[in-house]
């Protein structure tokens, strides 16, 4: 395998059912996930309406194997739980009756969450948060998270950036080891997470 096998490029709402596909395959403990694929798809519908995201892919022989999006999560939270708050209540309610109890621990833990990082109010100005980033369970472990990030990082959307964070769970090491091999420091915990940050230079 060589890097040249593969291009990094944008990605459209043409793109989005795999991208859905990936997000769905690779990331079975998201939050969005464990609701469902519709609110995978409201998020990334909501993602695409706003040119404030960045949203790029990288391709193998024109096939998308991975994405990444940048932009601002509260924003996007924002919009999509109040379009959708009907449709959570009755997804949450679902679970409760079902008794799924690792569901039901999600939905609480996540509530808790953005609470606590409501009261923490970082600040955001000049930076962009690494929204997500998934590669296709078949291409993983070639360096193409890093591969992408580094061509996504050479758009002109990071000039007027300083910093990019990212959250990730504080449980999962593998993830905080791939963004440390990306320069992203810990700067900070928020309930069960860790908050990193990577600086650009100016």
């Amino acid at each position: 395998m060589t890097d040249k096998e593969f291009r990094v490029n944008d990605v459209s709402l043409d793109h989005l059912d795999e991208i859905a596909d990936i997000w769905l395959e690779t990331l079975p403990y998201n939050f969005k996930v464990i609701i469902g694929r519709k609110i995978v798809n409201n998020y990334i519908n909501e993602i695409f309406k706003s040119s404030k995201n960045l949203k790029k892919g990288i391709f193998k022989s024109n096939k998308l194997i991975g994405f990444v999006f940048f932009g601002n999560d509260k924003n996007i939270i924002k919009k999509l739980f109040l379009r959708n708050f009907t449709y959570i209540i009755f997804c949450f309610v679902k679970d409760l009756i079902k008794l799924k109890h690792k569901k039901i621990f999600c939905y609480i833990d996540v509530s808790i969450y953005l609470i606590s990082s409501l009261l923490k109010k970082r600040e955001i100005e000049n930076s962009s948060e690494l929204l997500i980033i998934a590669i296709s369970r078949k291409e993983q472990n070639n360096n193409l998270g890093s591969i992408l990030i580094t061509e996504s990082l050479k758009d002109n959307y990071f000039d007027k950036i300083n910093k990019i964070f990212v959250i990730t769970l504080k449980s999962a090491r593998e993830n905080i080891n791939f963004y440390e091999k990306n320069s992203f420091k810990i700067i900070d915990t928020i309930y069960g997470r860790v908050l990193m940050e990577l600086f650009f230079p100016k």
